[in-house]
């Protein structure tokens, strides 16, 4: 997939042997990402299976796209499209220890996900 615009997103190629370096696997999964599948390359299996394992909150689509060229059709692709969500967050709220002369702190965290 490519993105044309200064803000596109940061890819990222599972079993790649010479990778980007603009990502990681613990960025993708903190920040959220689309994973896409193409339904005729033979490694679609391989390509499902690592969305099972790294995106078990995907919402899933199912997408299929046909280019034309000076207006006769091209073949009709299907894409099998996985939106994950960020990693829940966890949220530290720092307030002074009740009855504590020396001013100390207590830390409380509590699991959100960003919406």
């Amino acid at each position: 997939m490519t993105f044309y615009s200064p803000d596109h997103p940061a890819p990222f190629t599972p079993g790649e042997l010479w990778s980007s370096g603009l990502t990681s696997l613990e960025q993708a999964r903190r920040l959220g990402f689309i994973g896409i599948c193409d339904t005729t390359d033979g490694r679609l299996p391989v390509c499902e299976a690592w969305m099972r394992e790294n995106g078990k909150d995907a919402e899933q689509l199912a997408i299929t796209t046909q280019r034309f060229f000076h207006g006769h059709p091209g073949p009709a692709i299907s894409w099998k499209i996985y939106i994950v969500p960020p990693a829940k967050m966890i949220l530290v709220h720092l307030s002074p220890l009740a009855g504590s002369g020396a001013g100390g702190t207590c830390v409380t965290a509590t699991a959100a996900r960003r919406s």
